[in-house]
């Protein structure tokens, strides 16, 4: 069984420590599960905002979220990252008054060479780093934004969001983080072989990009688009290079991704 752990942190400025906040969350709330597709037994070797991805281990831990009724956002808008929409105290950022989320990064541990970094800088979240050649599994890096509520919408579609940048011969994923996949101690509702999100490659351009909940439908857990859309809990973005092959002169792939303009759409 292989055990992943990343490298969680806020972004831009300080983030109170997500342990604690989340052993607080556990204790106060009480368990909840979203509908949607139960786990298949495989194990990705992903990662998310937290120490361990998928694991085939039971998870004791009581979830933090609830799905069910969940925020439907009356305001599209998630992020422009604007100054004004981040609040110092809390380590929050905000769109819609009703959800608030902080951003993190992470890398793959068992590739120790790989890195990255994140930081909201100019009205923009920007992450960078380097991927290393794999072995028999992936490899990755990236970052992403997490909320503090559970979506639960039949009002949105989908995302839409500016990715610009350079992938650096790495093959970018966006994510759509849901409650299904997020793990119990992540304040999700998985409790083994988690992290199976729903995705689709995307590549950086100069003009927003859409991505419908339709267009992930089969890629993850769970496999409609109207269960996904009713427990959203944050998104991301993935650099992966693909396993090792034999004599394949592979190298090691150096991004740079700005993500800006996040928005609900209809």
């Amino acid at each position: 069984m292989r055990r992943t752990a990343t490298n969680t942190k806020g972004s831009g400025l300080l983030v109170p420590g997500w342990w604690g906040l989340c052993a607080a969350w556990a204790l106060a709330l009480s368990t909840h599960a979203c509908d949607g597709d139960p786990a298949v037994p495989s194990v990705t070797k992903d990662a998310a905002a937290g120490d361990d991805a998928a694991d085939a281990r039971a998870s004791t831990a009581t979830p933090g979220l609830f799905c069910s009724p969940g925020v439907d956002p009356a305001d599209p808008r998630i992020t422009e990252f604007s100054a004004a929409s981040f609040n110092g105290n809390k380590g929050r950022w905000t769109g819609d008054p009703n959800l608030t989320f902080f951003t993190y990064s992470y890398h793959d541990p068992d590739a120790p060479d790989s890195s990255n970094s994140d930081k909201v800088e100019g009205g923009v979240f920007t992450i960078s780093g380097q991927v290393v050649v794999p072995g028999s599994d992936p490899s990755y890096s990236g970052g992403g934004m997490h909320f503090d509520y559970c979506v639960n919408t039949t009002a949105y579609t989908g995302v839409q969001f500016t990715l610009t940048g350079t992938s650096g011969g790495c093959t970018i994923y966006f994510d759509l983080q849901t409650y299904s996949q997020q793990a119990i101690h992540e304040r999700g509702g998985c409790a083994s072989y988690c992290y199976q999100f729903p995705r689709k490659v995307v590549t950086p351009q100069s003009t927003p990009i859409t991505v419908r909940f339709s267009d992930l439908e089969g890629s993850g857990i769970p496999s409609g688009a109207a269960a996904m859309a009713s427990e959203i809990m944050g998104m991301r973005w993935q650099a992966e290079l693909a396993p090792r092959q034999d004599d394949a002169g592979q190298t090691a792939c150096t991004f740079s991704l700005s993500v800006d303009d996040v928005k609900l759409v209809n």
